[in-house]
């Protein structure tokens, strides 16, 4: 498997991408905040040299309106897509109407989400999941969406300074133990991971749904690529990768890559 390059190395694939997959939240924007006007400048300069995908946990109507609005280059020959919800809901923007016209779609059906709520709440129950790090889990909530089911480990009302320490790189380690003891329990028709600190998404399809093209030429840029991190698959599915903190590198990233595609000209 081809080498997770962390953003400190300052290093770029070796070849330069026909793709550039981009994670969203902590990568391209903070956490459910609006693309700042420099990221949104490198990324509609990236569009004319290659296709660029983005791929998020979030759903479309957010991130249409945070960012997807505010990046097109309308000028582009190359794809623009984003697939939302961990990978199962596409879209795929439509130079010609200027619109985003919607490849596929993949839900969770009622039944479904009942079975996931069993397993879940008999894993947070099981002796393994109380063998939690400091602090422990305040009241998890289980949340049905659209296209996904989400576990969070702490509740809305949690205190802020809990919260906090869940940041930790301990509890990195535990959400994903936990995530892979849901996986197991429920099996490979589902696709399991965790999507920052606090939260384990719980879907049909994973991330992997959009490496299409020849995963060797594409270019990954994600800030939760350990395992059962959901960036993971695109990486998995063989596509070079780049591990990110946040905005600040992704923007560090991107402006190599450009510096590289314009010295190719």
């Amino acid at each position: 498997m081809i080498e997770v390059i962390n953003a400190d190395k300052e290093k770029l694939p070796p070849l330069l991408p026909e793709t550039v997959y981009l994670d969203i939240d902590d990568t391209v924007t903070p956490e459910d905040e609006e693309v700042s006007l420099v990221m949104s400048q490198a990324l509609r300069r990236l569009q004319e040299y290659t296709n660029v995908v983005f791929v998020t946990g979030s759903e479309f109507e957010d991130v249409q309106a945070r960012l997807l609005n505010d990046i097109v280059e309308p000028t582009s020959l190359h794809a623009l897509e984003v697939y939302t919800s961990n990978g199962n809901v596409c879209h795929v923007y439509n130079r010609n109407t200027n619109k985003w016209d919607m490849r596929y779609e993949v839900g969770i059906s009622d039944d479904e989400k009942a079975h996931i709520h069993s397993v879940v709440q008999k894993v947070l129950s099981g002796s393994d999941a109380q063998s939690t790090p400091s602090p422990t889990p305040t009241n998890p909530e289980i949340i049905d969406q659209r296209h996904q089911v989400i576990l969070s480990i702490l509740s809305t009302s949690a205190p802020d300074d809990i919260k906090n320490r869940w940041l930790e790189d301990s509890h990195r380690v535990f959400l994903s133990k936990l995530a892979g003891q849901i996986q197991q329990a429920l099996g490979k028709e589902y696709a399991v991971a965790s999507t920052d600190p606090m939260t384990i998404a719980i879907t049909k399809n994973d991330k992997s749904s959009a490496v299409t093209r020849d995963p060797k030429r594409g270019f990954m840029i994600g800030n939760s690529l350990r395992e059962f991190g959901n960036d993971r698959p695109v990486y998995t599915a063989g596509v070079p990768a780049c591990i990110v903190r946040g905005p600040h590198d992704t923007l560090r990233i991107l402006q190599k890559l450009l510096s590289a595609f314009e010295k190719k000209e």
